[in-house]
C-alpha cells in the first residue's frame, strides 16, 4: 500500500510542477508582450527654449495614452500632457509633449508614461538643460509650413515633423486632421543654446524627417526659399524640393536626448521637379496672433485638487493666471506657437469653489469651477519599472503557487495516512 501511495505522490508531483512551470511562462510571455507594445521608440528632445521644450516618441505597434513627468530632481513631482489633449487624453501612435514654464539654464529630469508603465533611460530619468536667457532677440517671426501625405494622397492618422534649418537646434510640431503642419523657424537657437540662429531668407538648408509610425517616414532637403509652403511631404518617399541642389548628404539633427534616439541621416538625392503643392491657407503671423482670442476652453480634472486648465491666446505671449481660493495662485504661462497654452498648478487646490483669472496684456478672462472630494491624480504615481522590463500579472503568480502547494500537499497527506 506505502508503494502505491508513494507512486501515486511522484505523479501529483510531476503533474503539478510542470503544470506551474508551463502556467508561469505563458503568463510571462503574454505580459511581456503586452508591455513592450507600449514602449517609446525613439525619444527625442526638440524646441529647446530658455522655459519649454517638446519630448517626442512613438509606439508603432499599439495606440498608447501618453505623458511626460518631470522635475528639477529625480524624484520628478510635474506633469505635462500630449499637445493635442486639449480636453481629454487619447491613445495615439505618435506623441508629441511639451514642458511649459521651466526656469532657464536649469537642468530638469523626466520619465514618459506609455499606458500603465513608466519609462526612462537605463534604470534613471532622461535628463536636459533649458536655454540660458539671452539679450540676442529672435529674427522676425518665420513659419514653415506644409502637408504630409500618404502616397495614395489620403491624409496620414497622425505624423510629426521634425525640422532643421542652418544647423540650428531641432525644432518640431505634428500635424493637423487635414495633415498640414507648421513651425516657427525663429525659435531655433545654435547649438551651445546661447543664441538663436541667423539664416537668409533664400538658399539657407532646411532638414525635414517626418515620422508617422505605421504609416511610414518621409526624409525631406529644402532651403529657406521654398519653405512657405513647402511642397507636399509624401511618405515612403524622401524628396529634394532645394532651390539649388547641393550634392552630398545631409545630417538631419543629432542624437537628442542621453539615451534617445537621433533622427536618422538624409541621403543624398537628386534633384526632382517642385510639384504644385496643395491648397494651404495661411494669414500673415502678425495677423494669426491678433485673431486668436484669450480664451480658457478647459478645466479637466478638477476633483484632482491640481486640474489642468487649457485656452487659447495670442502666440508668444504672456499670460498671467490667477486662482482665488482661500490660498491665492499666481503664476504665469507664455502661448505656444500654435496659440494654444496648458497650466496645472504646483500645489493641490483645497475643496470649493475656486475663479480662475486669465490676463493678457490687459485682455481678462474669468471662468468659475468647483474641486469636490480632491484626490492625488493617478497620473503622478505611474508603475515603475526597471529599465524595460514588464512586472509579471501578481494575481496569475499567487494561483500557480497556491495550486503547486496544494498538490504537493495532498500527496504528502496521502502518505501521513498510511
Amino acid at each position: 500500500m506505502k508503494k502505491v501511495v508513494s507512486i501515486l505522490f511522484v505523479v501529483v508531483s510531476l503533474v503539478a510542477i510542470p503544470v506551474g512551470i508551463y502556467l508561469t511562462s505563458q503568463q510571462q510571455k503574454t505580459t511581456s508582450k503586452a508591455s513592450f507594445s507600449e514602449v517609446p521608440e525613439q525619444v527625442k528632445v526638440t524646441n529647446i527654449s530658455d522655459n519649454s521644450l517638446s519630448v517626442s516618441w512613438i509606439t508603432p505597434s499599439k495606440a498608447t495614452i501618453g505623458f511626460v513627468t518631470y522635475g528639477t530632481a529625480e524624484t520628478l513631482g510635474e506633469t505635462a500632457f500630449d499637445d493635442r489633449d486639449k480636453s481629454e487624453q487619447k491613445p495615439r501612435y505618435t506623441h508629441h509633449v511639451t514642458l511649459k514654464n521651466l526656469t532657464p539654464d536649469t537642468q530638469y529630469f523626466f520619465k514618459i508614461v506609455s499606458d500603465v508603465g513608466s519609462y526612462d533611460d537605463q534604470g534613471r530619468p532622461w535628463k536636459f538643460k533649458t536655454a540660458p536667457t539671452t539679450e540676442d532677440p529672435p529674427a522676425v517671426a518665420d513659419p514653415a509650413f506644409g502637408k504630409v501625405l500618404k502616397n495614395d494622397k489620403t491624409v496620414p492618422f497622425e505624423a510629426l515633423v521634425y525640422l532643421t534649418v542652418a544647423g540650428g537646434t531641432p525644432l518640431s510640431s505634428y500635424t493637423r486632421e487635414d495633415g498640414n503642419w507648421l513651425i516657427t523657424l525663429n525659435n531655433a537657437r545654435k547649438a551651445d543654446l546661447l543664441t538663436y540662429i541667423t539664416y537668409k531668407s533664400s538658399g539657407d538648408k532646411i532638414d525635414i524627417y517626418v515620422q508617422a509610425a505605421g504609416d511610414g517616414i518621409a526624409r525631406v532637403a529644402a532651403d529657406t526659399k521654398n519653405d512657405a509652403p513647402v511642397p507636399d511631404i509624401i511618405l515612403g518617399i524622401d524628396s529634394n524640393f532645394e532651390s539649388t541642389s547641393v550634392s552630398g548628404s545631409a545630417e538631419l539633427g543629432e542624437d537628442f536626448a542621453s539615451g534617445g534616439g537621433a533622427l536618422e541621416p538624409v541621403p543624398s538625392v537628386t534633384s526632382v521637379p517642385t510639384p504644385k503643392p496643395t491648397e494651404f491657407s495661411l494669414q500673415a503671423i502678425e495677423e494669426v496672433s491678433e485673431s486668436i482670442p484669450l480664451s480658457v476652453e478647459k478645466i479637466d480634472q478638477p476633483n484632482t485638487g491640481k486640474p489642468v486648465f487649457s485656452g487659447t491666446g495670442g502666440p508668444g505671449k504672456k499670460i498671467i493666471i490667477r486662482i482665488n481660493s482661500n490660498h491665492e495662485v499666481v503664476d504665469e504661462v507664455i502661448v505656444g506657437s500654435d496659440g494654444t497654452w496648458t497650466y496645472i498648478p504646483k500645489d493641490q487646490l483645497e475643496n470649493g469653489e475656486h475663479t480662475v483669472t486669465v490676463d493678457q496684456e490687459g485682455e481678462i478672462v474669468q471662468k468659475v469651477f468647483e474641486v469636490e472630494d480632491a484626490v492625488t491624480p493617478i497620473a503622478t504615481h505611474p508603475v515603475k519599472k526597471q529599465g524595460l522590463e514588464a512586472p509579471g500579472d501578481p494575481g496569475i503568480t499567487v494561483a500557480v503557487a497556491v495550486f503547486t502547494v496544494l498538490m504537493i500537499s495532498i500527496g504528502l497527506m496521502m502518505i501521513r495516512t498510511l
